[in-house]
């Protein structure tokens, strides 16, 4: 009984990227189906700033509990230069053409 325990732990952490990505095409398909559901009711646009704001807030906690800090007010000029381009593009025009 032990031992399959250990087997069970053992496969699961040699397979732990193909979880991941299991588990984010998973997301990735019931994000898909709410955003529809949404967006028939109130409009694809207005799900979409609401995404922003709760990605913003999310992102915003993911900093506070690993690093400290809501925002990453210890970076560069040249860092906050890229990390608002990368949020622009991938979070504003992404979500905008892919919904």
């Amino acid at each position: 009984m032990i031992m399959e325990r250990v087997l069970v732990s053992e496969m699961i952490l040699s397979h732990l990227g193909e979880l991941a990505a299991l588990g984010a095409a998973v997301c990735w398909t019931f994000n898909s189906i709410a955003y529809e559901k949404a967006g028939k009711k109130v409009g694809s646009l207005s799900v979409n700033y609401l995404r922003l704001f709760i990605a913003f807030i999310l992102s915003s906690v993911g900093a506070l509990l690993t690093r400290g800090l809501l925002l990453p007010v210890d970076a560069s000029g040249s860092a906050w230069f890229w990390l608002l381009l990368s949020g622009l593009l991938g979070f504003v025009l992404g979500d905008i053409f892919l919904f």
